[in-house]
């Protein structure tokens, strides 16, 4: 016998939402006109971002279910004596062999004597470029870090004050310290190594796309190194491509009762039954988030998390304005 599951997608929400707007809830979201479905997905948005920044009842949180481990490669500098050629065709760009990581956007890299800007990172031979390089076979490149990494788009904040090598134990956990004190020592030193302390910091912005951070190191790296920094992530909405929220059925519920909620408010002009309901949900349900994945809080490592554990402030990681 099939068990039904209690997961829930965007058209899901959608249906509820529509049941909560539109009395008898027989209708559905297929069968609005295009204005009504602009809004149905407005008031989902805005649940969301209520939910997922500032739920009801519990303040600013951070769920458990928006950490990721945040396994990454900081990677050395690639020179044209390599040994690795690339093919262009228009604006794409593929190697001989796995050289390209998502890091590289952004990053200038130079083919054949001329310099272009990498647009996107397609797979580990496969990058796209900014502006055509035409159609070129076996050519020479070279791509620098500068030191620097860029982050996933949806990285908020380091979960933890180190980052620590996936493939060696014989090197110490990398510091993570002020911006102030790596370009310093960036500065005093152009020597490479191992990398021994880094920070988080926002990328220049012209404000044409979000807002991304970066991993800037000491010192430059003398070889390629797989790292865990596990983050808590910007809370994404959910869309066609990715219509199921984080964390299971539970938060899916909890969200559910902020969307009506929101709903109820947009028909009646004020909050009702379905805000304190809404409340009450992620009131329990955060307090069930803190027993469960109770280690870390509020950016402090907590007495019993383990041997590392120790306060530290999330603020003086990341530059401030």
């Amino acid at each position: 016998m099939a068990v039904a599951s209690l997961s829930m997608s965007l058209t899901d929400f959608r249906n509820h939402a529509c049941a909560e707007l539109f009395a008898g809830g027989t209708v559905e979201y297929d069968d609005l006109d295009d204005g009504e479905k602009a809004d149905i997905d407005r008031y989902i948005l805005r649940g969301e971002r209520t939910f997922w920044l500032h739920p009801p009842g519990v303040g600013p949180y951070v769920w458990s279910c928006l950490r990721d481990p945040g396994v990454m490669t900081l990677w050395a500098d690639l020179d044209t004596d390599s040994g690795i050629t690339v093919n262009t065709s228009s604006t794409t760009v593929t190697a001989s062999e796995a050289a390209f990581y998502d890091s590289m956007v952004g990053k200038t890299i130079t083919i054949n004597s001329v310099d272009y800007t990498v647009s996107s990172v397609t797979s580990s031979t496969v990058l796209v470029l900014t502006s055509t390089a035409g159609t070129q076979s076996n050519k020479t490149f070279a791509i620098s870090s500068e030191g620097s990494f860029r982050l996933p788009d949806d990285f908020e904040s380091p979960d933890s004050s180190r980052l620590r090598f996936t493939d060696s134990s014989s090197y110490p956990d990398i510091q993570l310290i002020n911006e102030t004190e790596v370009t310093t020592m960036r500065a005093q030193d152009s020597g490479t190594g191992y990398p021994k302390l880094a920070c988080v910091r926002w990328m220049t912005s012209d404000g044409s796309a979000a807002q991304a951070q970066e991993l800037l190191v000491w010192p430059d790296l003398d070889a390629d190194y797989e790292v865990a920094m596990p983050f808590a992530a910007q809370p994404q909405g959910m869309s066609e491509a990715n219509p199921y929220p984080r964390g299971g059925p539970e938060m899916a519920d909890c969200l559910l009762s902020v969307i009506l909620a929101i709903c109820e408010e947009a028909k009646n002009g004020q909050r009702g039954d379905r805000w304190i309901e809404a409340t009450e949900k992620c009131v329990a349900a955060a307090q069930r988030d803190r027993t469960r994945h109770h280690n870390f809080v509020a950016g402090r490592m907590r007495q019993d998390a383990g041997t590392y554990s120790y306060p530290f402030n999330v603020k003086n990681l990341i530059q401030q304005a």
